[in-house]
């Protein structure tokens, strides 16, 4: 992949529990090597299922769609439990996934809260469990657990940019959702 490639990054925002519908603040940074292009955002339902849906919504509308060849995502799971489909999202956007994590990801665990949530609301899980059993392995590289649908060698070359690009969507989720963002990049 090219050195100048836009990558999307994407997270949500803290969870506002205890109220009826409750939806989280998604962030999306848009940028390349030589800095930030722009912001996007939309709301997603907390432990919801409309996540792949509304990001393929707010990324189809954007300017900036024809020009990202990465989706980049800080796990598989947004706002709870709302789980993206990556390969779907790929497929729908024509744009490669990259899942970037600090801690090596625990499908196992992810599974059975999915299913813990649905057995307590009378939900039907099995789309959302089909997902989690699609991942493919993650591996270690530049302090980060990583899983990609393009080649290791270019997923080694984006993923410490694309950290940096999750971390400010993350901190601008905060900031705007509950007044101030923590941590740093």
């Amino acid at each position: 992949m090219k050195e100048g490639i836009r990558i999307a990054a994407l997270a949500s925002g803290p969870i506002r529990r205890g109220r009826p519908h409750a939806r989280a603040l998604l962030v999306c940074i848009v940028g390349n090597s030589k800095g930030v292009e722009g912001v996007l955002s939309t709301y997603v339902e907390v432990d919801g299922a409309d996540s792949t849906k509304r990001i393929a919504g707010m990324m189809a509308k954007s300017r900036f769609m024809d020009q990202v060849r990465v989706i980049a995502l800080n796990g598989i799971a947004v706002a709870g439990l709302n789980i993206v489909d990556v390969n779907g999202l790929g497929k729908r956007l024509g744009a490669e996934i990259l899942i970037v994590t600090r801690h090596r990801p625990r499908s196992a665990l992810l599974s059975e809260s999915v299913r813990k949530f649905a057995d307590a609301a009378g939900v039907d899980a099995s789309g959302k469990l089909k997902i989690i059993a699609a991942q493919g392995r993650y591996r270690r590289t530049a302090g980060f657990y990583a899983w990609s649908s393009f080649s290791w060698k270019e997923t080694e070359l984006i993923v410490p940019y694309a950290a940096k690009l999750l971390r400010l969507s993350h901190m601008i989720a905060s900031g705007v959702s509950v007044g101030e963002s923590r941590g740093r990049i």
